[in-house]
């Protein structure tokens, strides 16, 4: 659960099971309240999808099997150095066929997909252990630009989120802990 400041609680669990969001659980707060995720399992995967994602879901589905599938064998016996170079001729095609970043706003190279189809989309994705850095929204990358464009300042955006949307850096995530 987590409690900012005491007065709320979240029990959400949020999965992707074919391709449907799903989340249940619910935010408390003042006098019991039930707010925002207090749904039956898979209540979500009713939405309808913002957009039709067919024929995008099946073009990335096509990308990982025929691009990316080929490539985990020597990146588990060479590691990540060794399939890098074939890795960024395939995030090249990615780009050039409009799918890199697909959560990210079009201003910074994204496709500027709503949670829902970015859902679905990183649902395809996971299917090789290469498909979300292909497509530019591997962790810590993606949770970092976020927090840049929701709260970095114009330097830090233009320093730090530009390039990371470019996929030209990577990002990292450090956390310390008080007496430890």
């Amino acid at each position: 659960p987590f409690m900012p400041n005491g007065d709320w609680e979240c029990n959400c669990q949020l999965s992707i099971v074919n391709g449907q969001l799903s989340m249940w659980g619910g935010i408390q707060g003042y006098n019991g309240m039930r707010r925002i995720c207090d749904q039956e399992p898979n209540a979500f995967s009713k939405l309808e999808p913002l957009m039709n994602t067919d024929s995008m879901l099946e073009e990335i589905r096509t990308i990982v099997r025929e691009d990316l599938y080929p490539l985990e064998a020597t990146l588990l016996e060479h590691g990540f150095a060794a399939v890098l170079p074939a890795l960024q001729q395939v995030r090249e095609k990615v780009k050039a066929r409009g799918l890199w970043a697909p959560a990210m706003p079009a201003a910074y190279g994204g496709m500027g997909l709503h949670l829902r189809e970015f859902a679905r989309v990183s649902e395809q994705l996971g299917y090789s252990p290469l498909g979300h850095f292909a497509f530019n929204t591997a962790a810590p990358d993606i949770g970092n630009m976020e927090v840049l464009l929701s709260h970095g300042d114009t330097d830090q955006q233009a320093r730090w989120l530009r390039p990371l949307a470019a996929g030209e850096i990577r990002s990292c995530f450090a956390m310390t802990e008080p007496e430890v």
